[in-house]
């Protein structure tokens, strides 16, 4: 019986994991320059995660697994918006000086 109840209640290593990989994900979408405040927090949340994981607090690096998900969620969209939004302004930018050349003005 005893048994039956410690097995039924899964390690959170698998989040713990997760929430690094996605961590990664968001270093690749260049969170350092875009979100680096989230990206900071994801990276310190999947470390203490790791440290409740081996100290057997498994509830702990659950909710800590959760965190830093969401924060390296977090970080990659607003890494993923600040690069669409450069991208953007380059157009319009591009699209003025287009325009100006087509009506003869100068800048």
């Amino acid at each position: 019986m005893l048994l039956a109840g410690c097995a039924s209640t899964p390690l959170p290593t698998d989040d713990v994991n997760r929430s690094a990989t996605l961590v990664q994900g968001a270093l690749a979408a260049e969170a350092e320059v875009y979100a680096p405040v989230e990206l900071r927090f994801a990276q310190d949340r999947v470390a203490q995660a790791r440290e409740a994981l081996a100290a057997g607090d498994h509830k702990r690096a659950e909710r800590l697994a959760a965190q830093a998900a969401a924060d390296a969620e977090l970080a990659m969209a607003r890494a993923r918006v600040a690069r669409l939004r450069a991208a953007a302004d380059a157009q319009a930018s591009e699209n003025a000086k287009l325009r100006a050349e087509l009506l003869g003005e100068t800048p």
